[in-house]
């Protein structure tokens, strides 16, 4: 009997060791790194490095709660492995998004998602930016515009030319 458990245990362990080569078809495929390349008021650009062979689509998973893959607002997008950036479109704007990657292999293996990133879209623009001409004479310029919840400041950009490349 005795015999016969350290032969079965023998025989088990040599299928596991020969089955674990470096090309099993079982590997997960590793994350690539992911980094934020630009954040506006309604859009969150990402990229991230290209792992080549091993990946066949990447998962890009967004939502407001840290915790994405169980929240409500949990988002995910797959995109083919030929590219290596993605822009998340019509945001709100002052939200904190958390962003995480995963790879989907060639035998359909996925690996799970990285550590999330998180990322706060910046403030929507002034609205109803209206010249006061009642007010405004050839030394000052008054303007006037909606106010922006919890704006610590606001900068004005004077230009003689309407696409901006000439400031004063």
């Amino acid at each position: 009997m005795t015999k016969i458990l350290a032969f079965l245990i023998s025989t088990l362990i040599l299928y596991f060791l020969g089955s674990c080569s470096a090309d099993d078809s079982r590997v997960v495929p590793s994350n690539p790194e992911l980094k934020v390349l630009e954040v506006t008021s309604e859009s969150i650009v990402v990229q991230w490095s290209y792992i080549p062979q091993e990946v066949v689509a990447y998962e890009l998973g967004i939502s407001k709660q840290i915790l994405f893959e169980k929240a409500t607002d949990f988002v995910s997008k797959t995109i083919s492995n030929t590219e290596d950036k993605y822009i998340f479109e019509d945001l709100q704007s002052q939200t904190p998004y958390y962003i995480s990657l995963r790879t989907i292999g060639s035998k359909g293996l996925i690996s799970h998602y990285s550590s999330p990133l998180e990322i706060k879209t910046t403030f929507a623009p002034p609205q109803n930016l209206t010249l006061v001409k009642e007010r405004t004479t050839p030394q000052e310029l008054f303007v006037e515009w909606t106010t922006i919840i919890d704006a610590a400041s606001y900068k004005i950009d004077l230009s003689e030319a309407e696409d901006f490349s000439i400031f004063r």
